[in-house]
């Protein structure tokens, strides 16, 4: 992973699962959390809700290699502070 060759950061999980990342996020208390909302945007903006119950401060980017226009208001409308 790109991340890990980064001198001051440290990536400290990786996970395809909803129920997984909301573990991740309870036990670790990530800086910032890269959220990839290619498969399911939808989906990703939901679990951005989520995770921002757990923690309202909580620093989330999301990150897309499709160009999708569409989402941009939702994807900040749902806590996202990136794109």
């Amino acid at each position: 992973m790109i991340l890990n060759t980064i001198k001051d950061y440290r990536v400290i999980g990786h996970t395809d699962s909803r129920d997984e990342m909301l573990l991740l996020i309870k036990d670790k208390n990530p800086s910032v959390i890269l959220l990839d909302i290619n498969a399911h945007p939808a989906c990703s903006m939901d679990l951005a809700i989520e995770i921002l119950k757990i923690n309202p401060s909580q620093a989330i980017i999301a990150t897309s290699s499709v160009n999708r226009p569409q989402y941009l208001k939702k994807i900040f409308l749902s806590g996202i502070k990136g794109y």
